[in-house]
């Protein structure tokens, strides 16, 4: 990621990494367990100088396309869930919904209520 222009911290556990374009800032935190990628997530905030609380707003391509990033990293390669995620992603955003999804052996959690900042969080799903 630093090499797309994020500046990155990183501790025993946790790998964080901030870039910020414009008003636009993009946040992407990865969690390990064990050494394993256990959960990310990825959070797209735009400040909106000066404009009132109850304006909404809606995230731009840019926005979405590295939330659509962020959601396929475990599936590179996978077409289909890779479509099933876009679909479940574009309709939470446009309606900026709070819900979760498991696909594909991962639970997806959006948090795109605010408009102007929209949280994406992936888990590894634990079958028994």
């Amino acid at each position: 990621m630093k090499a797309q222009g994020h500046t990155c911290t990183t501790s025993a556990d946790n790998r964080n990494c901030v870039l910020q374009i414009g008003l636009t800032q993009y946040a992407f935190t990865l969690e390990m367990v064990g050494g394993q990628i256990h959960t990310y997530s990825a959070q797209v905030s735009t400040v909106i100088d000066g404009a009132p609380s109850s304006e909404t707003t809606q995230p731009g391509k840019a926005a979405i396309s590295y939330l659509e990033w962020s959601a396929h990293l475990p599936y590179a390669h996978e077409p289909e869930f890779e479509a099933q995620i876009n679909t479940w992603l574009h309709r939470q955003v446009k309606s900026r919904a709070t819900a979760v999804a498991d696909v594909g052996g991962y639970r997806y959690e959006i948090d795109a209520t605010a408009g102007n900042i929209v949280d994406l969080d992936v888990d590894a799903v634990i079958r028994r």
